[in-house]
């Protein structure tokens, strides 16, 4: 690890294996599967920023319902010793030796990836139920799914997906997809290809960042099942955006389920105002079981999406989901294919380097003296 860092950042063909895990069979049929531990998981995170310099971080809270979430999205991306980050950014000594103390006890070397700040932004967390530790060891490792089950059985027990994606062109993205149970994506079959299938509704459900999702030809859908399967599983491969018209039609079973839905004033739910397709290419299962939690009845897995069932009064209320109309998504694509060389408001970003110039010059003048 430590040549690594201190190289190109290629990694070397140990971390490699690592990271892409030992191939396992796959009910999925052309389907690459593989087990890899959660440490190979991290080094294949901290291969990726630092190959491409770019990572984003998506931080929810495990517990708390109407706790915000932190996205974070860096660019120039190295990976620093403590030492160099406490020297670098004028921290007392010692400041991260907690850090260093939990990586001796596992016997590893903590890193930190630093980067330039692109977006930093809260928002709400999504987790629109309520978990609580579950405790129970014998039941979470006698249900672990595995890639000998068929996909469908994964995805017909969640409610919560994170869809994450590197681009070449634009920044990176992590988005949470959150629908009823069974619901947030769907597995489809065609021409000896297996797909998921991800629904992406008008309203607050359809984030500004996500647009960054877009425009990405490759991305995974990351699985943290620890209510009913108890695995952490990531779907990668070739991805594209699909009109809902084209989904009922070659997939009339799975525009029929969405369409059996229903509004907490019993009308019909909304029509996705999209879809997101993936051809299913890896999966990587986490070789170690997920924490088991308990799903709190009182407060069901509901969409924040206008299509889901708002089974608590928060949602209608605070969101307003139900009446938001969609927008331009198309400016959005564009916006995107072209690496974002404006902002919303059409303001170019050279404009606000010139405006922030003189506050990071006194700022680096500050450190540069520590």
């Amino acid at each position: 690890m430590q040549d690594w860092l201190a190289g190109d950042g290629h990694a070397p063909e140990a971390y490699r294996r690592l990271a892409s895990g030992a191939s396992i069979l796959c009910a999925e049929p052309g389907v690459r599967a593989a087990a890899r531990s959660a440490s190979g998981a991290m080094i294949n995170v901290v291969g990726s920023a630092l190959g491409s310099g770019k990572l984003a971080l998506l931080a929810l809270h495990p517990y708390d319902p109407d706790a915000m979430g932190l996205h974070l999205t860096l660019f120039a991306v190295e990976a620093l010793e403590p030492a160099q980050v406490e020297y670098d950014y004028g921290l007392a000594a010692g400041a991260l030796d907690p850090w260093r103390r939990a990586a001796a006890a596992t016997g590893s070397i903590a890193v930190f990836l630093v980067g330039g700040v692109e977006e930093a932004f809260t928002q709400c967390s999504q987790n629109l139920f309520v978990k609580r530790p579950r405790g129970d060891a014998t039941d979470v490792a006698r249900t672990r799914w595995t890639p000998l089950l068929p996909l469908d059985r994964l995805l017909a027990c969640q409610f919560e997906i994170l869809q994450a994606t590197v681009s070449a062109s634009g920044l990176p993205g992590v988005s949470p997809r959150n629908g009823e149970l069974g619901m947030a994506g769907f597995v489809a079959r065609h021409n000896s290809q297996t797909l998921t299938l991800v629904p992406y509704f008008a309203g607050n459900a359809v984030h500004g960042h996500a647009a960054k999702l877009w425009s990405n030809p490759w991305s995974s859908l990351l699985l943290w099942d620890d209510h009913s399967w108890f695995s952490a599983v990531t779907i990668s491969g070739p991805t594209r955006i699909v009109e809902d018209a084209e989904i009922a039609a070659r997939f009339p079973h799975i525009a029929e389920s969405l369409a059996m839905r229903r509004r907490r004033n019993g009308g019909p739910a909304a029509r996705p105002e999209y879809w997101f397709e993936q051809v299913v290419r890896e999966i990587h299962v986490q070789e170690e079981p997920v924490a088991g939690n308990w799903l709190n009845p009182a407060r069901a897995p509901c969409s924040l999406n206008a299509g889901g069932l708002a089974h608590h009064g928060k949602k209608p209320a605070y969101f307003a989901a139900d009446r938001i109309p969609s927008y331009d998504i198309c400016w959005q694509h564009e916006r995107e294919a072209l690496g974002r060389p404006v902002d919303p408001s059409g303001a170019s970003r050279r404009y606000w380097e010139q405006e922030s110039e003189e506050a990071f010059a006194a700022r680096h003048a500050h450190l540069a003296g520590l």
